[in-house]
């Protein structure tokens, strides 16, 4: 019996496993042969996140403002994936906001030391000053398609 309990397959090269497997994920995905139809005995495959990924944001904690992780994407998420997290602004005189997005291989990160710069950054600046004295919610969605290519926007909600 193998590492999973379950007994080794013989007659598949090791150093050919991975990639194999991948070619055939690919070639399913690709042409549709997996049968819905056909239930129980179908073969079921689901892509998963190795990181975790995120953005850091000012947060009060204990009555102090501190930097911390804001998870988007866990990791082993189920791939495709898509979240949005809303957020509000720290005051509703702020005209310009930055997003970085980091990544992280730790379950339950929360601060900055425990995630990895991505190097993905924006700036979202000529932010109008918000009315009634409440500060700008923003909404920040992160895709990851099929081919983890991640994709992460914000939007300035109420400002059109």
């Amino acid at each position: 019996l193998g590492y999973l309990d379950k007994p080794e397959v013989k007659g598949v090269d090791p150093d050919l496993a991975v990639s194999q497997g991948a070619a055939i994920s690919a070639a399913l995905a690709k042409t549709g042969a997996v049968n819905k139809a056909s239930g129980a005995g179908a073969p079921i495959l689901q892509d998963a996140a190795t990181y975790g990924f995120g953005v850091l944001v000012v947060e009060e904690v204990g009555n102090q403002e501190m930097l911390v992780y804001s998870e988007l994407m866990p990791i082993g998420a189920a791939i495709p994936f898509v979240r949005e997290n809303v957020y509000s602004l720290r005051r509703p005189d702020q005209t310009q906001m930055e997003i970085d997005v980091v990544q992280t291989d730790i379950l339950g990160a929360r601060l900055p030391d425990q995630t990895i710069a991505t190097g993905a950054h924006g700036v979202i600046t000529d932010i109008p000053i918000a009315l009634y004295g409440k500060s700008h919610d923003v909404k920040v969605t992160l895709t990851c398609d099929q081919n983890h290519i991640i994709q992460v926007t914000a939007q300035i909600l109420g400002t059109g």
